[in-house]
């Protein structure tokens, strides 16, 4: 435990998920807890104890449904992409340091406010890791012409 980088908590009840994620945490307090809660008023306890992404089947299911009424394409593309379908699809995370070619600003207008934003990447939700983008690279760039 002391050595692992993440643990999957989905346990029958959210009193056993919120022992397993206090006596993991009490071994590593670095190790990333994912874990399914129950019932939708357990996800404070669950977050408190120190679970760092709680799942609530009913928040989960109803986000999907309205993803599927609200942006059909996009829904369908993450649907079939994260099925398994016959198709060799994966979607990968990848670490990107600030220096990289791949991460520059990128200058956007909010369209609701009308505020100009500009970002180059976001940090983990794990303060040991570096940031992440989905930024393409820079068209200048010798990596995006190999």
């Amino acid at each position: 435990m002391e050595r692992a980088r993440g643990l999957i908590c989905a346990l029958a009840t959210d009193a056993d998920n919120l022992f397993v994620i206090l006596s993991a945490k009490n071994l590593n307090p670095r190790l990333f807890v994912a874990t399914r809660a129950a019932e939708e008023e357990a996800e404070s306890k669950l977050r408190h104890a120190g679970a760092d992404a709680v799942f609530t089947p009913y928040t989960s299911a109803g986000y999907r449904l309205a993803q599927a009424v609200l942006r059909p394409h996009v829904f369908q593309f993450f649907d079939l992409a994260t099925k398994n379908v016959g198709l060799d699809v994966d979607i990968e995370q990848v670490r990107v340091t600030e220096s990289s070619d791949f991460v520059y600003p990128v200058a956007r207008t909010d369209t609701k406010s009308g505020a100009s934003t500009g970002s180059s990447c976001w940090p983990s939700a794990n303060p040991t890791d570096e940031c992440y983008s989905t930024r393409l690279p820079k068209p200048s760039s010798p990596r995006a012409t190999t």
